[in-house]
């Protein structure tokens, strides 16, 4: 035998010898440190305008309920109807990238792979999708420039801006300022009050009358249609059936049809076609079967 032929099975039969750095596992340090808080020094205050008429108005100009002024708190030029968000910019989410992973990169998606974003998250325009490696591991995010006072940018400004907030948005992929992005998931909420209670504050201003009261007692009136039907009467369950739907309409043209009305409504129409489906299968039951027909 020649023993420098010789390979033991276990050393032919095994995998080959990884090259380069490995994907690290879920144990590694890396994972933690990524998802630890920023502390307060680095966390910014990003403007984001919540007035929908504001929105509309010509760039760098408010609506006529609001004016443009420089924001003592995130110091932009912007129109008083905005909020502010915590946030930690493209400088401290790279440092933390460079702390945990020195190798850590990216790279604009692929056209097949932004393909496949856009199908299933949609797109819009002006934004941009990035693939993001760290610790071996690469997960996609997405950026725009929306937000802020944005009358002056333009060219590179808007590319370093779409590239920034799509880094962020990727690294929170892997925990970075995961708590500050799930307070930006209450901003929506906080919006709709705001919105919410300056429309009330511009209709009281604007000499409209309080919200009037329902047309007429939806619930009384559905409880005393229920206690009219003999719900062991196809026909009357019918009749009963054509009094609903006219008393819906009513609600639907008064523009009350809602709510607890609509709830109160839907389960009576449920309760009466569950009794006329049991009704027609009692009557098939009990029904004389059909002779056979005859030979001929």
């Amino acid at each position: 035998m020649n023993d420098h032929l010789f390979v033991p099975r276990a050393v032919a039969e095994a995998p080959p010898a990884p090259v380069g750095p490995q994907p690290a596992g879920p144990d590694h340090p890396g994972w933690k440190r990524l998802r630890d808080p920023f502390p307060a020094n680095v966390i910014g205050k990003l403007p984001r305008v919540w007035c929908r008429e504001c929105k509309k108005a010509p760039r760098g100009n408010a609506c006529e309920r609001h004016q443009m002024a420089t924001c003592s708190v995130c110091r932009n030029r912007i129109t008083t109807g905005h909020l502010h968000l915590d946030y930690v910019g493209h400088a401290a989410v790279t440092s933390r990238l460079l702390e945990v992973d020195p190798l850590w990169n990216w790279r604009p998606v692929t056209e097949d792979e932004l393909a496949d974003l856009k199908r299933v998250f949609g797109g819009s325009e002006g934004e941009v999708w990035i693939a993001l490696t760290v610790l071996g591991h690469t997960r996609f995010g997405v950026g725009d420039a929306s937000g802020g006072d944005d009358s002056n940018r333009s060219g590179g400004d808007v590319s370093k801006i779409q590239i920034g907030d799509a880094l962020r948005n990727a690294a929170m992929r892997f925990g970075v300022a995961l708590d500050l992005w799930a307070k930006e998931d209450l901003w929506a909420d906080e919006v709709a009050k705001a919105d919410k209670a300056e429309e009330v504050q511009r209709g009281l201003a604007d000499g409209d009358e309080p919200e009037k009261p329902p047309s007429r007692d939806w619930a009384a009136a559905v409880k005393e249609l229920q206690a009219s039907i003999d719900f062991d009467d196809a026909e009357k369950l019918a009749a009963g059936l054509e009094a609903l739907t006219k008393l819906a309409s009513e609600a639907v043209e008064t523009s009350e049809f809602k709510g607890a009305v609509k709830a109160a409504m839907a389960s009576l129409r449920r309760r009466i076609e569950q009794r006329q489906k049991a009704l027609k299968a009692k009557a098939a039951e009990v029904a004389p079967s059909e002779p056979p027909a005859a030979a001929e």
